[in-house]
């Protein structure tokens, strides 16, 4: 990564993401921790926490990621996903470690058909969307060296029994009691498996590469398209049937096309490739 004796500090270490840091980093000089270890909800305990690891790199794969739920508590969101992220970034800056940040395809409105690359203007429809865009200034206003990683639909393991279900497990699971599934069908973005991710994360950290990019398994579907490649796949006969987002009245709007494209970098594999891993780990075949 560039640098002698690197040590690094994860956060959100138990969920998706951080569990497939973990599992890359393991025999790293690597310090994992999850809310249990730090609440970044606590603002004030940011700065102590940093000083007493001492790291030259910190990972923050900690975030409000329920979409749903941050229109009934943008307040709560947005101390995570907003002023914690100021703050560790501030924390980053005294301390001249890097900060790496996760952010998301709901800064955008959806309103293209081509998709979104490092240089498209972000206008976010839900407060998910605004408190991750808010974190994204207050990280490039701070004054540290920054990787900022856009990215998309994150699907993977978990070391977390609290961690939401990805859209691949829920769908498993809803088959083993519905024979028929209805699954949005209007809404387009790419897959991206957090093994992936966290690898090509850090290998632009090895390579030094600073900014905002954007990462994602390529190619892009609906849910609807995703819910159909994971029963073929698994070679399961389930009833999907297509329809449009409103049918479930949920109170955050989402962007109808978020494909996240990239101007500095070529895309990861394809997401059906890395959907056949994620089932082969999981022996969800069988």
């Amino acid at each position: 990564m560039g640098r002698s004796k690197e040590r690094l500090l994860l956060l959100g270490a138990a969920g998706t993401l951080g569990s497939a840091f973990q599992a890359i980093l393991k025999g790293s000089d690597l310090v994992a921790w999850d809310k249990a270890d730090l609440r970044l909800d606590h603002l004030d305990q940011i700065e102590p926490a940093l000083r007493q690891v001492m790291p030259t790199v910190v990972i923050n794969a900690a975030a409000f990621t329920q979409v749903d739920e941050a229109e009934r508590h943008e307040d709560q969101a947005r101390l995570i996903n907003t002023e914690a992220v100021g703050e560790l970034a501030r924390v980053c800056a005294k301390r001249r470690a890097v900060m790496v940040q996760f952010s998301t395809d709901y800064v955008f409105d959806g309103m293209t058909s081509s998709g979104y690359d490092e240089d498209a203007v972000p206008h976010p429809l839900n407060a998910y969307g605004r408190t991750k865009l808010a974190g994204e200034h207050l990280l490039r206003s701070s004054g540290c060296e920054y990787l900022l990683v856009r990215t998309s639909r994150l699907f993977g393991h978990s070391g977390s029994p609290r961690s939401k279900k990805n859209f691949v497990a829920a769908m498993i699971e809803l088959a083993q009691t519905d024979s028929t599934i209805e699954v949005v069908d209007d809404e387009i973005a790419s897959p991206t498996y957090a093994p992936d991710l966290a690898a090509a994360t850090l290998a632009l950290l090895r390579k030094n590469e600073r900014g905002i990019v954007h990462r994602t398994n390529h190619g892009s579907c609906t849910w609807f398209g995703w819910a159909q490649e994971i029963f073929a796949q698994l070679s399961k006969r389930v009833t999907l049937v297509p329809v449009p987002a409103w049918r479930f009245h949920r109170p955050a709007r989402r962007p109808r096309f978020s494909e996240l494209t990239s101007s500095r970098f070529p895309p990861l594999r394809p997401w059906p490739e890395a959907l056949h891993d994620y089932l082969q780990v999981t022996n969800a075949r069988s």
